[in-house]
């Protein structure tokens, strides 16, 4: 299940409960500069051919640059890859096994191309690291020890069940990756996406275009104020993203949190970037917010200003949120006009119950069925 994370920039200096609280990260830090490397072989229009040489060149990349705790599973997985790798089987479930590998070794390859491997940022070989963990850990599970002292694995390929597990499971690991490393900066998505020669539907929900707009004239009772998005003239012309290569650290912490907020349970949905006036929190929110509309993630946003009277108070901010939320996708449209026409007084409430009634409650099981995250 999916719901909607929510990120904050504020000037509040109070730790919020059950929310991030990152002052002490907002400043955050520019990269090293980056010399090229020799970059291992990943033309894509021909994925299963390559599958071998990517999958086992991107465990040298991971044993190599991550840290200690995760160097043992980057060795160990080398062993039941081959198991797989080698696995002669006409079965749906053990071509998709093949594939996802494929994909992962693509995914940690295309992370730290053109990048030496010396000068990688500890967050992304902290990523690399807990990718790997996690691969290790399904496709272990996947294989069925037969030795009787040294590990000799074999595919449980008669288990169609334990297939379908670990696949999903890759799924999410790949998922959370990209989105995680793509907020961050440091990966390319069109890179990757160009590898998936199946369409897995959260490809799909990160790499099309929202077309279906839903028109209707109920939309003209939200007394919306257009100039609060991200990407409106008054926001734009004020407020510039980060220059690539700065605030690495601070934009990884928010690419893992929006991408394990619900996948791992831990994180809460709620981040609030917090820090002192004129230290750059807009201009990381900017930055995540263009990100996560590339890749199809971002249902709304409002950038409140002191400068602006329609914008330096929050009497149009629920209205402004559903409006961008039905024009994102049509049958978020559809259920909040049903909720504007079935409650037209919700309009004129306060705030909580505006979204209640307008957001929460019309949207909830549509938001339940999301594959992919979405951010406000």
């Amino acid at each position: 299940m999916r719901v909607p994370n929510i990120i904050i920039a504020s000037r509040l200096g109070q730790e919020k409960n059950g929310a991030h609280n990152t002052k002490e990260d907002v400043e955050g830090t520019r990269t090293p500069a980056h010399s090229a490397v020799n970059e291992p072989a990943t033309n894509t229009s021909k994925v299963w051919a390559i599958a071998k040489g990517t999958f086992k060149t991107a465990l040298g990349i991971a044993a190599a640059a991550v840290p200690e705790p995760f160097k043992g599973p980057a060795e160990a997985l080398l062993k039941v890859v081959d198991v797989i790798e080698s696995a002669d089987s006409n079965k749906e479930e053990v071509e998709i096994l093949k594939k996802r590998c494929d994909l992962l070794g693509s995914s940690i390859v295309n992370a730290v191309k053109g990048k030496d491997a010396r000068l990688l940022s500890e967050d992304l070989k902290e990523s690399i690291g807990h990718l790997v963990v996690g691969i290790w850990d399904t496709l272990n599970a996947a294989n069925q020890d037969k030795s009787k002292g040294f590990a000799a694995y074999v595919l449980a390929e008669d288990d169609a069940e334990v297939l379908k597990n670990a696949n999903r499971k890759l799924d999410e690991l790949l998922q959370c990756f990209w989105i995680e490393n793509h907020i961050a900066g440091s990966i390319v998505l069109s890179d990757i996406l160009a590898t998936a020669q199946d369409h897995i539907e959260w490809i799909q929900c990160l790499s099309e275009t929202h077309h279906k707009h839903f028109e209707n004239s109920t939309f003209n009772q939200l007394k919306r104020v257009p100039g609060a998005a991200y990407d409106s003239q008054e926001v734009v012309a004020k407020v510039v993203a980060c220059f690539e290569g700065t605030r690495a650290v601070l934009l990884a912490k928010i690419g893992h949190w929006m991408s394990h907020s619900v996948s791992d349970g831990h994180n809460p949905p709620l981040y609030v970037l917090d820090g002192i006036a004129g230290i750059g929190k807009s201009t990381v929110a900017i930055t995540v917010a263009q990100r996560a509309a590339g890749i199809n993630s971002l249902g709304a946003s409002f950038f409140f200003s002191r400068d602006e009277d329609d914008r330096k108070k929050s009497f149009g901010f629920v209205h402004t949120i559903a409006y961008q939320l039905a024009r994102y996708d049509e049958n978020y449209g559809k259920a909040i006009a049903t909720a504007i026409n079935h409650h037209p007084d919700a309009l004129d409430k306060v705030l909580n119950q505006q979204f209640d009634l307008l957001i929460a409650k019309p949207l909830s099981q549509l938001l339940e069925q999301r594959v992919t995250p979405l951010l406000f």
